[in-house]
């Protein structure tokens, strides 16, 4: 199924060995050779390079920037749409070279697709070929080592970089992290909009039930449910 998802084909169903349904203004023509897509970009065969995006290790904002767009979910939800014949549209956020708008899948091709995409336990979800390869020969040609970037910064000494600040705050507390990735600040009350602070740390159980009780709210520990996968969705006729 890995296989079949870089050719752009169906590994099974009834439409096995065949190319990967488009919709959309598709011209004909051969997509499949060499081209130069930008500065350091470029596409062949179904893989595509892109080698235009560079970062500091200091340079905490923007390896958060890269990070994010790294771990971005592989399928958006929203581009999804069910036909009522059936069968799964999913729309492109750029369309192909070839005029490609949509994909059409069958619902066994759309989890072919995704089941494809799911690593495998205990890999390395990012792997390096070609030059790229640990033990190539050649990786020092275009992957600045530590001891390399170092030589050359201290033989640059009129270099433009930015200077590197003395001390950098290397934990984040967990107020700045939730609104961070859930957009809540907790540090704001939702009645008055005014700032929270901390009053004082309650600690005694016979406190913390007496709190609870008065406030109408569950005052026990409730049991730890054991974990299950999350729910499924059911296509018609599977």
């Amino acid at each position: 199924m890995q296989a079949a998802s870089v050719s752009s084909t169906i590994a099974l169903g009834e439409r096995s060995g065949q190319k990967v349904r488009r919709l959309g203004l598709v011209t004909p023509g051969n997509f499949e050779g060499a081209r130069i897509d930008g500065e350091r970009c470029a596409s062949y065969k179904g893989f595509s390079l892109h080698a235009n995006v560079s970062t500091k290790a200091f340079e905490r904002e923007k390896l958060e920037r890269l990070v994010r767009y790294i771990a971005r979910p592989p399928v958006a939800m929203d581009r999804l749409h069910q036909r009522p014949d059936g069968l799964i549209t999913y729309r492109l956020k750029k369309k192909y070279k070839d005029g490609t708008e949509r994909l059409l899948f069958s619902p066994l091709e759309l989890l072919e697709k995704l089941s494809a995409i799911v690593p495998k336990p205990r890999t390395h979800v990012t792997r390096y070929h070609g030059l790229f390869a640990p033990n190539s020969k050649h990786r020092s040609k275009i992957v600045k080592g530590k001891v390399n970037e170092k030589k050359k910064v201290k033989a640059d000494t009129d270099s433009e970089l930015p200077e590197r600040p003395e001390k950098t705050k290397s934990k984040m507390s967990w107020a700045k992290l939730l609104n961070r990735v859930f957009k809540r600040d907790v540090t704001e009350c939702h009645f008055c909009r005014g700032k929270v602070k901390v009053v004082s740390a309650i600690l005694e159980e016979v406190v913390i039930e007496r709190i609870l009780t008065h406030l109408e709210l569950p005052a026990t520990i409730p049991d730890i449910k054991p974990a299950r996968p999350p729910p499924q969705e059911e296509f018609e006729g599977f």
